[in-house]
């Protein structure tokens, strides 16, 4: 009974998959085609229908309106709707709440809301969060203390330096550069 039990566990989970990744591809398909709708509608089906807890459709959600329909704001609404709520415990996601993090800090300059997605990451697997939480604190104040910025981000610098070369490196590189032209 056990070893059927797990085997059609097995099958259940395959089939899930197999379905999300076809979703996946047809927004892609959506995308490369313009219509833009269709694929947030696709992504949104495989977050609601099939897996609530892989990030790859709500990631995608956010490029699509960040990228092509030039509102992030509705896709990250949409997104953080969800992480708020907890659905299909998204909200431990790591990889989305860092991305989420990410668009807020820099496409809506929202530091206060991208300090409060920092401080849900596990420093432990992202050490540049605890810069980039520093970060957002100064940037949020009406008065930035530039002097002090400096100091977190050429801390910042020298861990991200020791890091192997990466996105979350280059990704990190570019925000870095971000930041200093801003001071």
């Amino acid at each position: 009974f056990f070893a059927l039990s797990v085997s059609g566990y097995v099958g259940i989970c395959k089939n899930r998959n197999r379905r999300y990744d076809d979703l996946m591809n047809q927004g892609h398909a959506y995308i490369i085609q313009g219509e833009y709708d269709e694929a947030i509608r696709v992504y949104r089906q495989a977050v609601n229908e099939v897996d609530g807890f892989r990030e790859d459709a709500y990631l995608e959600i956010l490029k699509v309106y960040a990228n092509y329909i030039d509102d992030p704001e509705t896709g990250i609404g949409w997104v953080r709707a969800y992480i708020d709520r907890g659905y299909k415990r998204i909200d431990e996601n790591q990889t989305l709440i860092l991305q989420m993090a990410l668009y807020y800090f820099e496409l809506l300059k929202d530091y206060r809301s991208s300090a409060h997605l920092f401080q849900m990451l596990d420093a432990k697997q992202y050490p540049e969060a605890e810069y980039y939480l520093a970060a957002a604190g100064i940037l949020s104040e009406t008065d930035v203390n530039y002097e002090i910025l400096v100091k977190y981000l050429i801390q910042f610098e020298k861990m991200n330096g020791a890091l192997p070369v990466s996105l979350r490196k280059l990704q990190n590189d570019r925000v870095l550069c971000e930041i200093y032209a801003q001071c």
